[in-house]
């Protein structure tokens, strides 16, 4: 399965150049890394299921879905998960 396509995240400065092209000012990216750590396998497995792999299980049976989350809520014995969030903030320019 090729899912190169699914891993296409914008860097700071892709988001920067986006935010100008849109006509904003003064603009600010940054990441920040955060751990998410989950209270349980169901809701580790529920997100997992229902989001961060749901693009990577299209058109694979219930079933096989089920397993494949159930495999990787097993490989995270701690149940976390590092997110990366791209901030950006601007501003609009000033009518004059």
């Amino acid at each position: 399965m090729e899912c190169k396509h699914l891993n296409n995240y914008a860097s700071p400065e892709d988001a920067a150049a986006h935010a100008r092209a849109a006509g904003l000012e003064d603009i600010k990216t940054w990441l920040r890394p955060e751990v998410v750590t989950f209270p349980d396998d169901a809701g580790l497995g529920s997100f997992l299921g229902g989001g961060l792999l749901s693009p990577y299980l299209t058109g694979v049976d219930e079933q096989r879905r089920k397993e494949v989350v159930t495999s990787v809520v097993r490989a995270l014995p701690d149940r976390s998960v590092l997110f990366v969030r791209l901030n950006v903030v601007g501003r609009t320019p000033l009518a004059k």
